[in-house]
Order: C-alpha cells, then sequence, then structure tokens
C-alpha cells in the first residue's frame, strides 16, 4: 500500500498549488478529483484526492499490463482495525461488494488512519464500467460519491485503465 507516499505527493502539490492560488482558484482546488500518477518502478497511481491537501480518501494502483487494479479507500466504520472489512462500490446501475483487507497506517502529525485494500480484475464489471463512465461512489456509512466531473478526470481514468491492461 502506497498511502504515504501518496500523502507526499498530495503534500508537495499542496505546497505548490497553496504558492499559486488566489482567492477564486483556492475554492476550485478545493475539490476532490481524479488524477493519474506516473512513477517509474510503482505503475500507475489513480488517486482521487483534494488538490491543495494530503486528502486522499480512494486510489486505485495496478502493475502495468498486469490486468489487477488494487483498490485503497479509507475504513469508514469507525471500529474498523486489522482484520476485513466488505466494501461496496456502485458505477451506474452497476454494483459490486467485495471483502477487503482493513490495515491501519500512520501519518506524520495526524494519526493513525484504518484503511481498507482490495484486489480486482480489470475485467471486474464495475471496473469497466468506472472506466467508461467516470462514475463511481462507495458505499458505506453513507454513499460518497467519486464522479469525475471534467473531461481532464475522465481522461485520466481511460488511460490509467489503458495502462493497467
Amino acid at each position: 500500500m502506497r498511502l504515504w507516499r501518496l500523502a507526499t505527493v498530495g503534500a508537495a502539490a499542496a505546497a505548490a498549488a497553496a504558492a499559486a492560488a488566489v482567492s477564486a482558484t483556492a475554492a476550485a482546488s478545493d475539490r476532490m478529483e481524479w488524477s493519474l500518477h506516473l512513477d517509474e518502478g510503482d505503475g500507475p497511481v489513480l488517486m482521487f484526492a483534494t488538490r491543495n491537501s494530503g486528502d486522499i480518501p480512494l486510489e486505485l494502483t495496478c502493475r502495468e499490463g498486469g490486468g489487477e487494479i488494487e483498490i485503497a479507500t479509507l475504513a469508514y466504520d469507525e471500529d474498523a482495525g486489522p482484520g476485513r472489512l466488505r466494501l461496496t462500490f456502485r458505477s451506474g446501475p452497476t454494483s459490486t461488494a467485495f471483502a477487503a483487507r482493513v490495515a491501519v497506517t500512520e501519518f506524520e502529525d495526524e494519526g493513525e488512519y484504518p484503511y481498507a485494500e482490495a484486489r480486482l480484475s480489470s475485467r471486474e464489471p464495475l471496473l469497466r464500467a468506472f472506466a467508461s463512465t467516470g462514475r463511481l461512489s462507495e458505499e458505506a456509512d453513507r454513499t460518497y460519491l467519486r464522479d469525475a466531473t471534467t473531461a481532464s478526470e475522465r481522461e485520466a481514468i481511460r488511460r490509467f485503465f489503458e495502462l493497467c491492461g
């Protein structure tokens, strides 16, 4: 799981965004959005995150051409600890529930956060629907919308799935 590395990437992006932001732009940059990150050796990473913070509630990773996607999300169950949890995601009419491993990671100055991770085939109908529509929601203690709202977000999603195979 690479949440610790992505939090660092998010913090660096936050510093850059804060330095360049004006009040009108700052409001727009506070929204969550999909972005693709390509790190040599680590494979593609698709993050749903706030541009100017390390807040990354959902990320998808893969080994290029491997045909398997790892999903990592915050474990919204306040009692979640090491063990297993069922996750439910929806893309349009397609819904999938699957088992995830729960672990805890610690972010410097922010404390411990439980997260859940699972691996799915890139051919999973849910992921195929998400790749084609950019629509995704996570069902937990409430519904968390993760929809792509811009052309650049949809392109990042399309490219991620193209790279993952």
